[in-house]
């Protein structure tokens, strides 16, 4: 015997299941609609801040400014893609900054003795007297030059000259008050600038100077020998011109020349004479 449904309750409990599933359905969607703007929001939330940091770091070109990278998704490898790059730019600017750096030293700085070359110390030189005009002051320059070079060179070597060189630079930068400079103007010659000085404390630096290369031997290896510079000192002024002091204090280390080298003299002028 088979149980008849009348048809009127049949086509309520129809419309009863449409219902529900209507209501599951637009619960699904809502659900889901819920869920994709909560991702959107963190999606979006998170590209807005990836953007403001790769905006940060485009204004101020700090390339040590890293993204956060710290999930697993693809917005977090993105970030790291892009702290990967930002890291290689940096040690490239780094590495391009040491060689502009090493290029800058070289150019400025003598191979052998790492002081000062010829081109350097006339730029400071020019500087230290712009410097007497304006505060009305003067400076000592001293010109240094090793006695017998070329028979150190023709009797030992040009690497034990070399070595040689090196040793007068260490002797006279000792003898230097931190805001002095020692120049290498030509092979065996070094130009010294002493600001602030008077003729009288620049005679007495030269003075100190000389004895400090001459007071040790120099170690040549299997023997050790003296060395001696000669030295011309003069006074720079607020009116001086830097060519014309140069030339003073060289004709005054040549007059120390023929006196007998191992000698320090001062010039205020000019002499008749051609070293």
């Amino acid at each position: 015997m088979v149980a008849r449904i009348p048809y009127d309750l049949y086509s309520e409990g129809k419309k009863v299941m449409r219902y529900l599933l209507l209501l599951l359905m637009l619960a699904g969607l809502v659900h889901c609609g819920v869920l994709l703007l909560v991702l959107e929001e963190n999606l979006l939330s998170r590209l807005a801040k990836l953007n403001r940091r790769i905006k940060q770091v485009t204004v101020s070109g700090d390339l040590s400014m890293r993204l956060e990278s710290s999930g697993s998704d693809e917005l977090s490898a993105l970030a790291g893609a892009v702290n990967a790059m930002l890291a290689a730019m940096q040690k490239g600017k780094s590495e391009l900054l040491q060689a502009q750096e090493s290029l800058r030293f070289h150019a400025e700085h003598d191979s052998l003795t790492g002081i000062l070359n010829r081109r350097a110390i006339r730029d400071v030189l020019r500087r230290e007297l712009a410097r007497c005009r304006r505060e009305n002051n003067t400076l000592g320059v001293i010109v240094a030059d090793v006695d017998h070079f070329k028979k150190i060179n023709d009797h030992y070597g040009h690497g034990t000259g070399d070595a040689a060189l090196v040793a007068v630079v260490q002797r006279i930068s000792a003898m230097l008050r931190p805001y002095d400079v020692i120049g290498r103007y030509g092979g065996e010659e070094f130009l010294i600038i002493a600001p602030g000085c008077d003729l009288h404390l620049t005679q007495k630096l030269a003075e100190r100077i000389r004895v400090a290369v001459c007071d040790e031997p120099v170690d040549f290896g299997n023997e050790t020998s003296t060395i001696t510079v000669s030295l011309g000192a003069t006074l720079g002024t607020a009116e001086s011109d830097p060519e014309f002091l140069v030339a003073m204090a060289d004709a005054a280390m040549y007059q120390a020349k023929r006196n007998g080298r191992n000698r320090a003299e001062t010039s205020l002028e000019l002499p008749d004479f051609e070293p």
